[in-house]
């Protein structure tokens, strides 16, 4: 945490972006379980001194990423 207060008074702004790996699930017609992994990010942002990280948006940007992976009646759950 430290590093960040540094870089950010030193560097005057950094760019984010969050990625994250998921597991997806589902059951086959044979009874079997399919595992599958999802990788996600989220579009860059600039954060400074002023104006911090929007974590909702994160997790919107997240959220409508795994909706849009799965939109097309895969069946698979987010583990």
């Amino acid at each position: 945490m430290a590093r960040a207060r540094v870089c950010v008074r030193t560097c005057r702004s950094i760019r984010v972006h969050i990625e994250a790996d998921a597991e997806f699930t589902r059951q086959t017609p044979d009874d079997q379980q399919m595992r599958v992994m999802g990788y996600f990010s989220t579009t860059p942002v600039e954060v400074t001194s002023g104006q911090d990280i929007d974590l909702a948006t994160v997790a919107a940007q997240l959220s409508s990423a795994v909706d849009n992976w799965n939109s097309k009646g895969s069946r698979f759950v987010l583990d």
